[in-house]
């Protein structure tokens, strides 16, 4: 009989010490929260990958250089990103053309897929309207899914059949900043010191010559 109570409470104490054991692990694998299950609410309709981003080998070749960010461009991000200055009275409605494809008086730009439905996506060309723009520094962005690619140009030797692609979304618009640059705002130019002292000796001589016709 001892025998048969030993083996009880021991059987006991084994169970205890499994259940104290046990315990804190069940309890930290609680299922989660359904609310918070799945993707978050601002994932729109795209995947991960569903963001314009800097691409190589476009613009038919010329020089540029290019930075991407998340979210939507504007004035002063695209300030900020490249440390210029947009011209003077410049509205933005005016330099964008709000869709994948359409024109303003600055450009115009087309998306492969209106020629082809079963064209690849946020792929296309584009023409720059205004000449000014071969001598001046200037923004182009293009804007897909949750970002956008924003290639500065200093200056720019062919304004068209331009190649552009996303990088995998679709283009929601396209806009082109203008930079204040003394070719294009009117500034003027500070003459080379040389300049400055032949106008001086000029000056100078101009002077002498109303003194002496004076006297005379």
């Amino acid at each position: 009989m001892k025998v048969k109570l030993l083996n009880i409470v021991t059987a006991a104490v084994l169970a205890t010490g499994l259940v104290s054991t046990f315990a804190p692990d069940a309890m930290a694998q609680k299922p989660a929260n359904p609310g918070n299950s799945g993707g978050g609410g601002n994932s729109g309709g795209g995947g991960g990958g569903n963001v314009t981003t800097c691409q190589e080998n476009l613009f038919a070749g010329l020089t540029y250089v290019c930075q991407d960010s998340s979210g939507n461009d504007n004035v002063s991000a695209i300030e900020s990103m490249f440390g210029k200055t947009v011209i003077d009275g410049f509205r933005l409605d005016d330099y964008k053309v709000d869709d994948s494809s359409g024109s303003n008086a600055f450009f115009t730009i087309t998306s492969a897929r209106d020629d082809d439905p079963e064209a690849a996506e946020g792929v296309g060309t584009m023409t720059f309207f205004d000449d000014s723009l071969k001598d001046s520094n200037f923004a182009f962005v293009l804007k897909g899914g949750n970002g956008f690619a924003a290639y500065l140009f200093n200056g720019i030797d062919q304004l068209n059949d331009l190649n552009w692609e996303t990088g995998g979304p679709g283009l929601s618009h396209a806009t082109l900043y203008v930079f204040d640059t003394p070719s294009s705002n009117g500034r003027t130019e500070i003459p080379e010191p040389g300049t400055l002292l032949g106008l001086v000796a000029l000056g100078g001589v101009m002077i002498g010559q109303k003194a002496i016709s004076r006297k005379s």
